[in-house]
């Protein structure tokens, strides 16, 4: 375990971190990134402590909706991947929320361990600090379920750092962040459906061909 000594008292760094990621991501639009980079410098504080706080009820808010909404509706299968849109109802959390939501979902019992989760955030227009952007995208993040990815490390079927690029190359998307068990990409809204039709193209073609 690591313990960060800076400053005083010191603090275990997994909860830290964890704080950091929910103001950075859920507090996107709400001044969290900045309370988090003062963190970094200074130290936890009291405002540090209130505004994770009201993050955290907001996340799970947001997540119990999305979560109530896939128990009822069903993930959307195909032939290799499983997936969803929650749209706009993660605002005004920013688009990370979608990874982090998946990866709080890929072990669920309603998940189908065999297929990649694939799931879909409206892009805001709005970044803070830098404008308004005239852009139609949707935030796409994956995950895999742990006997998926227990497959993918014994070369049986494709990572999604191969997987999604491929994909996203193929529906004029662009790369976020790309590891074998966790990838993201920006798509145009609308070619949800296509990405995924793409994806599963590349996973049985690899299949065919040895993995």
């Amino acid at each position: 375990e690591y313990v960060l000594t800076r400053f005083s008292p010191e603090s275990p760094l997994k909860p830290l971190a964890k704080a950091l990621t929910t103001l950075g991501a859920a507090g996107y639009a709400m001044g969290g990134p900045e309370i988090g980079v003062r963190t970094c410098l200074a130290g936890p504080s009291q405002e540090q402590a209130h505004k994770l706080s009201e993050l955290e009820d907001i996340k799970k808010q947001r997540f119990e909706t999305a979560l109530k909404f896939i128990r009822d509706e069903g993930l959307i299968a195909s032939q290799h991947t499983q997936w969803f849109c929650v749209e706009d109802r993660f605002a005004p959390m920013g688009v990370k929320m979608i990874g982090e939501f998946c990866m709080e979902i890929r072990n669920s019992s309603f998940v189908d361990p065999a297929r990649y989760i694939a799931g879909f955030q409206d892009m805001p227009t709005e970044i803070p600090g830098l404008g308004e952007f005239s852009w139609d995208l949707v935030k796409m993040s994956m995950r895999v379920p742990a006997p998926l990815e227990e497959k993918i490390i014994a070369g049986d079927m494709p990572g999604l750092s191969w997987l999604l690029p491929e994909a996203a190359g193929k529906v004029n998307g662009s790369i976020d962040a790309c590891h074998d068990y966790a990838a993201a990409a920006l798509v145009e809204r609308g070619r949800e459906a296509d990405i995924v039709k793409a994806l599963d193209e590349l996973v049985s073609n690899r299949i065919a061909h040895g993995g």
